[in-house]
């Protein structure tokens, strides 16, 4: 599970490095940010990655994007196998 702060840096990154190191992941949708940039606010940036981080894989592993008020520990992920 991954949630915090630098969407387009740690967020991105986290996400992507564990899939590629065996780990599912659930990204917390509501539950990371960052600041607006001269080109992007903010709230673009967050739902940008959402979407394109939500079913990003690397062949057996995956990333899913859900949002806080969910079971977020009662992992989804077999669901989609």
């Amino acid at each position: 599970m991954i949630a915090g702060c630098q969407t387009e840096y740690c967020i991105d990154t986290a996400v992507r490095m564990a899939t590629v190191n065996g780990f599912d992941v659930t990204l917390v949708g509501d539950a990371h940010g960052t600041a607006d940039t001269p080109v992007l606010s903010a709230e673009q940036i967050v739902k940008h990655h959402n979407q394109t981080l939500n079913g990003y894989d690397n062949d057996d592993h995956f990333s899913l994007v859900r949002n806080s008020d969910e079971a977020l520990f009662q992992p989804i992920h077999e669901r989609y196998r």
